[in-house]
């Protein structure tokens, strides 16, 4: 961020230096070169960055959200079908003594 605003102004004054020799022609150049690099790092700053922290901030995280959740957590997801019913129960697989002892 330091960069896009040192280096148009840096950019700036190495073309007045070489402008310098041409006398009065470049005295109007200078003016020119020195309001659109203005206006470049103004519009850089108001327009460009705004964009890009919302789309690097809050567009990319949010689109990737629900597949991160689902990585981390494969049962939030919420699935539409209804689940086939099992043909065994789960107690019927464990035997009698066996629930004894976990009821202890």
């Amino acid at each position: 961020c330091l960069f896009a605003l040192v280096f148009p102004i840096w950019f700036m004054f190495l073309v007045a230096t070489k402008l310098d020799q041409s006398g009065h022609s470049g005295k109007r150049s200078k003016r020119l070169i020195f309001i659109k690099t203005i206006v470049l790092t103004i519009f850089t700053f108001v327009v460009i960055e705004p964009w890009v922290i919302i789309i690097m901030k809050q567009a990319v995280p949010g689109s990737l959200y629900q597949k991160l959740c689902h990585f981390e957590d494969p049962m939030i997801c919420v699935i539409p079908y209804e689940t086939i019913r099992l043909f065994v129960e789960p107690s019927t697989l464990l035997s009698p003594i066996a629930a004894l002892t976990f009821a202890q």
